[in-house]
């Protein structure tokens, strides 16, 4: 009997470690099912971060393309790898193309990509820079850069530093709008991609817009209400003059006025710039022959649209009808002394801006001597040589200064319009003459107001001539 239970004993003792064992592998089997599946869910991840980032770098590339070709630029696209962070990319754009020195960088995990911006980027509202491709560059209300992969956002980490008045203009565009349709028909002005408005101007001040340079270039919208400055036609020296003519015509009477360099052009690298504390580009001739705008003021102002990559603009030097426009929209169109805002040899004004530059007359042969540093407030007196002295002697008066030095004379936001250089204009006076506006600060403000239209042979060039630029669409 003792046998017996003995034996039944030990059956249940094997039968308990049998079902222990069983559990045992159940569970064991349970954890490498589990940690098999953990394995194929991390791969899965893996894969799919893989794929993003391949997405992502098939993507760029592609925009790399359509921005080189849209903006006629070099971008290159650097990469750098790192198996913990992710990836980088580092986009390169030269001649100020609309991106330059972007970093975008991918964690591994799609969902916590983050895309981040060096300070020196400036960037249009809305504007796409990846055209044709599913990747957009924006930036939201408060001033963020966003940007959008295939209908995804990745919002840059906060406190991103855009450009001041980049920041001003996604409140609001004040009195223009960027849709060309409602321009067209409110006859207001228009912002394209790329462009700006600067906070604080509007049409009763003048309305500036600033392109997304890392030196901005600034415009000032010249309203037109009617088209009496306009001639019917222009006599036709060179192929297509009297087109472009017309064409810039349409365009004034179409969208109710242009857009003009709110500064003197300054030369950047062989391009006309509008920005203030630059020295006016000057001793420039109109063209090299009067059949042709070959290498001179007219070319590098045609050639401003190009060469900053302008899209729906277009670039001109100004025409007189243009120039009487700005003066009508100044109320200085009949005036007969630009004196009290010019600056000429009979003009007195303050310069304050320490980083402004002038250059005084030499007043023995009239040539000017270099260009000084303005490291206080000065005082620019006016001349002690009469209007019809013949004698021309004088000691003090004629500065030549750098654009923008002091709102004095400046009128609707535009700057230097009466004095400081003479400034082509696209306008024949004869079979080998152009014709020159608004004297200069070797003149009298009564002599030479800006209203005043003077005639020049196209290869004269000197000190005292300079340029200025129209944008039209």
């Amino acid at each position: 009997m003792k046998e017996v239970r003995k034996r039944q004993g030990m059956s249940l003792i094997s039968f308990g470690i049998i079902i222990g064992v069983l559990i045992v592998i159940a569970v064991a089997a349970f954890g490498l099912s589990w940690y098999l599946k953990k394995d194929t869910i991390e791969a899965k991840k893996v894969e799919m971060y893989i794929n993003d980032r391949n997405t992502v770098q098939e993507t760029l590339m592609k925009a790399a393309n359509q921005v080189q070709e849209k903006y006629k630029v070099t971008v290159t696209i650097s990469q750098k790898k790192d198996v913990s962070d992710g990836i980088v990319y580092t986009l390169n754009g030269l001649n100020n193309s609309a991106i330059t020195g972007g970093k975008i960088g991918w964690k591994t995990k799609a969902s916590n990509a983050t895309a981040t911006q060096d300070t020196s980027i400036v960037l249009g509202m809305e504007m796409p820079v990846y055209n044709g491709v599913n990747a957009i560059w924006s930036t939201d209300s408060h001033g963020n850069v966003v940007l959008t992969v295939n209908g995804k956002e990745y919002l840059a980490s906060a406190g991103t530093n855009l450009n001041a008045s980049l920041k001003n203009s996604l409140v609001s565009l004040g009195d223009g709008t960027n849709k060309i349709e409602e321009a067209k028909s409110k006859k207001i002005p228009y912002v394209p991609a790329g462009f700006s408005h600067v906070s604080g101007t509007t049409l009763e001040n003048g309305y500036v817009i600033q392109d997304s340079q890392m030196v901005p270039n600034e415009y000032v919208w010249v309203p037109v209400k009617d088209m009496s400055n306009w001639k019917n036609e222009v006599k036709n020296y060179y192929e297509k003059e009297s087109e472009e003519y017309l064409i810039v015509k349409k365009s004034v009477e179409t969208y109710g006025g242009f857009y003009v360099g709110r500064y003197e052009a300054s030369n950047d690298n062989l391009r006309a710039a509008s920005r203030i504390d630059k020295t006016p580009w000057t001793n420039l001739v109109w063209s090299q022959a009067m059949n042709s705008t070959n290498g001179g003021a007219a070319y590098y102002a045609r050639q401003v649209k190009s060469d900053y990559g302008y899209i729906d603009f277009k670039s001109c030097l100004l025409y007189e009808a243009q120039w009487k426009d700005i003066l009508k929209f100044m109320n200085k169109l009949d005036e007969k002394d630009s004196t009290s805002w010019g600056n000429y040899m009979n003009s007195t004004f303050d310069i304050t801006r320490t980083t402004a530059k002038y250059a005084q007359m030499n007043k023995e042969d009239w040539s000017l001597g270099e260009f000084k540093n303005v490291t206080k407030a000065i005082k620019k007196e006016a001349t002690d040589l009469r209007e019809d002295s013949k004698d021309k002697k004088f000691n003090k008066g004629g500065w030549l200064t750098t654009t923008g030095v002091t709102n004095i004379n400046s009128v609707k936001n535009i700057y230097d319009i009466s004095g400081n250089v003479y400034e082509w204009l696209m306008d024949s006076t004869s079979d080998d003459s152009r014709s020159i506006a608004g004297g200069c600060y070797r003149t009298f403000g009564s002599v030479t107001p800006a209203n005043k239209i003077e005639s020049r042979k196209i290869e004269e060039k000197a000190e005292y001539i300079g340029f200025r630029v129209a944008l039209y669409l």
